[in-house]
Order: structure tokens, then sequence, then C-alpha cells
């Protein structure tokens, strides 16, 4: 079993590229409750990397889609608005379901990858952006259109955008990812 978690990179003051003091703190606090991580991968962008190294992680490894801009893959006003219109796109929009399929399978290497080089029981932490994160674990958990089983009212549940240092976890058991947990941090 691999233990996946994803989180948003800490806070930032637009359009400056790194992380505030502010998100030093915010991402540090976070780092001291997460528990080790045998595989840590980043956005290359620097407010992720930078998040994951004030969590007290290193990185092993860039992701080749998790810095593109959400408005980017397919240009709306759904991204932030929740896990449900994003999973809405995500069954409308062709070119978002060739996106997500993508990061699935990306999601996918890095767990092969991971198990290759350490065992079983890894735990996988991944750092990126805003849309991208819902967006990839709607890949990793939502079937694509015509699936009958098709969990697209279950995405209402997951509520609503991911905040800064907020995010996902979930566990892969080698044919399905289960055990999906949102992680909000309290005011």
């Amino acid at each position: 079993m691999i233990y996946i978690e994803h989180r948003r990179h800490a806070k930032r003051t637009k359009p400056f590229p790194h992380l505030n003091a502010k998100g030093v703190r915010q991402a540090r606090k976070l780092g001291e409750s997460m528990g080790h991580f045998d595989m840590v991968v980043s956005s290359k962008l620097p407010r992720a990397c930078e998040s994951a190294t004030a969590m007290g992680f290193g990185i092993d490894a860039e992701s080749e889609l998790l810095h593109i801009e959400a408005q980017e893959i397919a240009p709306g006003s759904f991204w932030d608005d929740g896990f449900l219109p994003i999973a809405k796109a995500l069954h409308s929009s062709p070119q978002l379901q060739a996106f997500a399929t993508r990061l699935r399978q990306e999601a996918l290497d890095f767990i092969h990858k991971s198990q290759s080089d350490h065992g079983d029981g890894q735990r996988i932490l991944f750092v990126s952006h805003g849309g991208l994160i819902e967006l990839s674990l709607l890949a990793l958990i939502e079937p694509m259109p015509g699936d009958p089983t098709s969990k697209l009212l279950e995405a209402s549940d997951l509520g609503p955008n991911l905040a800064k240092c907020e995010g996902w976890s979930l566990r892969f058991d080698g044919k399905a990812f289960r055990d999906v947990k949102i992680h909000r941090l309290t005011k």
C-alpha cells in the first residue's frame, strides 16, 4: 500500500514568485505535523519547491505537469469554484480529460518508481498549485465519461477549492486509489 499526499504551495505575494514570510511560517508549521516522506515531487515553480523545503523535505523529483497554470489547460472560471465544477468540466472537456489522463499516468509512474526504489509501504508527497491539486485528485478517483461507475456526485462532498498548504491524501493498493481524505487548515 502506498500513501500519497498532495499539498498546495504556501502563501506568496503576487506577482513575486517566491514565498513570503507568512508562507514560510505556514509551511514550516505544517511540515512539523506531516511525518516523513520517502519521495517528494514538486512543481518546478519556486513557490512549490520552497514550500516543500520549508516543510522540511528535500525534493526528489520535479513534475513535468504540475507547474502548468490551470487556465492554460482549459480556460474557465470553474477552477475557483471547488471540486464539483472542476469535475463537471472534466466530464465535458476532451482537452481536460486528456490532461487528467496524463496527470494520472505521471502519478502512477512516480508510485512505481518509489516502489521499485524502496518497496511497498512508501509515502509520497506532491506539492503544486490551485486548480491542479483538485484536478489531480479527480484524475485519480474519477472515472472518465461513459463509465457507469461515475463518481461525479461524490465530487460535491470534497468541498471548495483547497487553500494554501491544504491538500488531500489517499492510498494506492496496487489496483485502486482508496481512503480519500481532504486536509483543511484550521484558522
